[in-house]
């Protein structure tokens, strides 16, 4: 007897819950249509696949270097030593590189990928805010609007605290988790 493989689905579609897949047949937008499509909160571009079976795949080299952590600190690590921890410890571990948004309304199809027995579909709620943290004289969250660059709402938020490093500022999409140093002209998105 062998279990019948599932995929998880769960956020901003009409039916939440398990649905049973035929490895290697079925993919990304079948699943999305039995689940009835998405809501009109979804937020594709937050979207995420995440494969269960990654996520346990152990890095040797990044719990190598996590232990030297613990026993030295950074003292004895090289800079790629660095480099490689803190990249790997930002990475979602088991996230599969999908854009929802190409797939779903520019329709291309090499995102339609095919999903394996455990795999969680995840449409998170549209988010139409924006998040200052840091050294900023008010931080948290302000109302999104479409159009406006980094100095509005710096502004909104009073501008820089005075013991600030303007030069280690970043701006970092939520889209992506791209960092970018801070330019006061940069488009925001939600």
């Amino acid at each position: 007897w062998q279990q019948t493989p599932t995929v998880y689905v769960q956020g901003e579609v009409k039916y939440r819950g398990r649905y049973r897949i035929i490895q290697g047949q079925t993919r990304l937008r079948d699943i999305v249509e039995q689940a009835g499509g998405f809501s009109a909160r979804a937020s594709l571009p937050e979207a995420r696949l995440l494969r269960a079976k990654a996520r346990a795949i152990k890095d040797p080299e990044y719990q190598r270097l996590q232990l030297l952590l613990q026993v030295s600190g950074l003292a004895d690590m090289t800079p790629e030593d660095k480099a490689y921890l803190k990249t790997k410890g930002r990475e979602e571990r088991g996230r599969l590189s999908v854009d929802f948004q190409r797939l779903f309304e520019a329709g291309e199809e090499t995102q339609n990928v095919l999903l394996e027995g455990g795999d969680v579909i995840f449409i998170p709620e549209r988010r139409r805010t924006v998040s200052l943290s840091g050294q900023i004289k008010k931080p948290g969250l302000l109302k999104f609007e479409e159009g406006r660059r980094v100095a509005y709402y710096l502004d909104q938020a009073g501008g820089f605290s005075w013991n600030a490093n303007k030069g280690g500022a970043r701006l970092l999409r939520a889209r992506t988790g791209e960092r970018e140093r801070l330019d006061k002209n940069l488009l925001v998105e939600a």
